[in-house]
């Protein structure tokens, strides 16, 4: 008799870590004060409200007995992908600066889709690259290094 890992509960718990990991990042930016929020107020609570939507799913969810769902396996590799791209981010962040390490990132996530053609995966990787540079560095200002 084979068991499988529920892929609910397989998300679930990985993204309870990563909002912790998040959190706990954010922190080290500061918090602020009321009057004046500090670098890491938005990605602080964004990793908090990530681990409220996984308890909610957890404690939500039914299970397969009374829906008569079949559950989803993990597809693995895709899930590989997804998990190297934000170790490539958290790891490139410091020794590279923040273009590098979006652009590093994004390249390993896309290649999560097998039907992403190569050249259209470089311009949505350069394009979110854009985006987020004038966001966050230009836009919000965050104390982050662009390049090494």
């Amino acid at each position: 008799m084979s068991h499988t890992f529920p892929a609910h509960l397989f998300v679930n718990v990985a993204l309870i870590a990563l909002g912790l990991g998040f959190s706990a990042a954010a922190y080290g930016y500061g918090l602020g004060s009321i009057d004046y929020f500090g670098a890491g107020t938005f990605p602080f609570f964004l990793g908090l409200g990530l681990i409220g939507f996984a308890l909610v799913d957890l404690v939500g969810r039914r299970s397969v007995a009374e829906t008569g769902d079949a559950e989803t396996p993990v597809d693995l590799p895709r899930f590989a992908c997804v998990i190297g791209s934000l170790l490539a981010f958290a790891l490139l962040l410091n020794p590279l600066g923040f273009v590098p390490a979006i652009l590093v990132s994004t390249m390993v996530a896309l290649a999560a889709d097998v039907r992403a053609h190569p050249v259209i995966a470089v311009v949505y990787a350069v394009g979110l690259t854009a985006a987020c540079y004038l966001v966050f560095l230009r836009g919000l200002g965050l104390p982050i290094s662009a390049f090494w």
